[in-house]
């Protein structure tokens, strides 16, 4: 067998997994959609988890209002900017800057790494 019959079905085996795996998760979030639909978030994570946080609240119907770039990459930057659309990014993530912005936005949730969870907490948003 050439590398390229090869290739040809581990690609083949991996997008049937993946289409399996999608199929299973679309299932065992069916229960929660209803309750998630409209709700408005504000995400200070940084890095990374900020424009795939941002994907994955819009796939489950969450509406981002705000996000911080902190740790993020210019390239990084870009791609929340493109995902965010309308919503707010946010430089400074201090909690008093968050508390000033889940207050004039009345968001919903606060996703948020360790260095804010208190935040949240305090406040007694989710």
């Amino acid at each position: 067998m050439g590398d390229s019959v090869i290739a040809c079905e581990l690609q083949e085996r991996t997008e049937k997994l993946i289409a399996q795996e999608n199929a299973a998760l679309d299932i065992a979030l069916a229960p929660y959609l209803a309750d998630l639909k409209g709700k408005r978030i504000i995400l200070s994570t940084g890095g990374v988890k900020s424009w795939s946080l941002i994907l994955a609240a819009q796939d489950l119907g969450m509406e981002v209002i705000a996000a911080t770039d902190g740790k993020t990459t210019e390239e990084e930057k870009a791609k929340i900017k493109q995902y965010l659309a309308d919503a707010m990014l946010l430089s400074d993530t201090t909690p008093q800057a968050l508390l000033k912005v889940l207050h004039q936005t009345k968001a919903d949730v606060l996703i948020t790494g360790a260095g804010n969870k208190y935040t949240a907490l305090k406040t007694g948003i989710p």
